[in-house]
Order: structure tokens, then sequence, then C-alpha cells
């Protein structure tokens, strides 16, 4: 069942109670492909590392999962709409899996990554990372970087509901 919050911000297509997302209009980049259901667009900009390209981050509105220490884990999808090169493959496509440690009062929450996967579309991954969610407690805590995506996309991982 959907909240009214989470109603409402897909009415506005970004999470305007949340901050609001970001949408740079300016580049002729090719479209992105639409998102799975329960995905929404947190940000979408020119790319700087990629002149032509944009990015886009999305979040699962329904998956992020409370964790017994009080962190929480959320996925998240970043697209480039021109494919770029990681270890000689093209990829346009990452899935992350970060956990969150969300603080309140305006603080940027902590993290870590859990997993990523690079792709080609749905193609097989040219790159996969991951740590078991059991194994994170030995992983340090990294503090998020102001003024980068990261800082926008993690606190508003912080404001998504949770599952149990």
């Amino acid at each position: 069942m959907q909240t009214h919050a989470l109603r409402i911000i897909r009415v506005f297509g970004c999470l305007a109670l949340l901050g609001g997302c970001a949408k740079d209009t300016a580049t002729e980049a090719p479209p992105m492909p639409a998102l799975a259901p329960g995905w929404l667009s947190l940000l979408e900009r020119a790319n700087p590392d990629q002149p032509g390209s944009t990015v886009r981050i999305a979040i699962d509105t329904v998956g992020a999962r409370a964790r017994t220490d009080g962190s929480r884990l959320v996925w998240f999808e970043t697209r480039h709409s021109l494919p770029m090169t990681v270890n000689g493959r093209r990829v346009n496509r990452e899935l992350l899996r970060i956990a969150l440690q969300c603080k309140g009062g305006g603080e940027l929450p902590d993290y870590k990554s859990v997993s990523s996967t690079s792709s080609l579309d749905d193609e097989p991954p040219a790159r996969q990372e991951a740590i078991a969610v059991d194994a994170l407690d030995a992983v340090p805590w990294k503090p998020t970087k102001p003024r980068t995506f990261d800082a926008i996309v993690f606190a508003q991982g912080c404001a998504l509901p949770l599952k149990s």
C-alpha cells in the first residue's frame, strides 16, 4: 500500500516533498528508458564527465529495508543516456545497493556500499562487486560528501518509508 506522500510524489514526478528533484533539460542527449514500476527518478542532469550525455539517478521506493543496527538498505539505479567504457565493455546502467546510516537534523547520512553492478541495459554485467549484508558490520561507515549527487540521493533515501 502506498503512503499518501508517495502518491503525491508520483503525481509531481519528483521528490517535491523531500527537497525537490533536479532536471537539466538543456542537453540534446538521447532519451532515458522508462523506469520500472516502484522506481522514482531523483535527479536527471547533464553528465559533467561525458559531454552530450545525461545521467539519471532513481530510487526503489518500495524496497528500502531496516537493519537491526538502525541503518537501512536502499537500491539506486544510475543510468547514462550514452554508454561509457568500463573494463573494456560499454555500460550505461549501474545498480547499487547502499546501507545508509541516517542521522536526521539535516545532517548527511553515512553509507556503506553493499553491491554495485554495471551493465549495458539488461545485458550480463561488465562489472560486479558485492559484500554479504551480514558482513557489513566489519566495514567502516563513510561520510557522504556535501554538494554531490550522493548527498542529494542519499538524503532522499533516508526519507523513504521502510519495510521490515
